[in-house]
Order: C-alpha cells, then structure tokens, then sequence
C-alpha cells in the first residue's frame, strides 16, 4: 500500500526563501502528490490558518508542513 504525501507551504513575502525551499522538494526520494504554497500576502491570517487552508486543498492521507524558509532534508 502506498502512502500519498501533501506538502503545505505558507509563504508572506519572502519569494526567495520560497524558491530555496521549493528546489529541496525536487530533490526527495519520495516525492510529494501535491505542494500547496499558500501565499498570505494579501490577507495576513497568519501560518496556522494558511496551513488550514493548504491541507484541506490536497487529496493525500498525510500532511507535511513546512515553513517557506525550510529545506527538507533529501
């Protein structure tokens, strides 16, 4: 049985950051069935509702969260 895997992401003005963390994703042994980048720019909920938002976007039976400045590990 395989295991699906989202990656939420929420960002707030560091596109950079963003693209460094996206890159790390690319490079994973197992990759993700979805990324949801959840930009909150424009509404400044904050992480935790962006996350909320992120998770209920994608279809898998697990959720990873990372923050737009991570870089996961391959």
């Amino acid at each position: 049985m395989e295991i699906g895997v989202d990656v939420v992401i929420p960002t707030f003005r560091r596109p950079e950051a963003l693209s460094k963390c996206l890159l790390s994703l690319e490079k994973q042994t197992v990759m993700p069935d979805s990324i949801e980048v959840v930009d909150d720019s424009d509404t400044d909920y904050g992480p935790g509702t962006s996350r909320n938002i992120g998770w209920k976007r994608g279809s898998a039976s697990v959720v990873a969260s990372l923050d737009d400045d991570c870089i996961a590990s391959p």
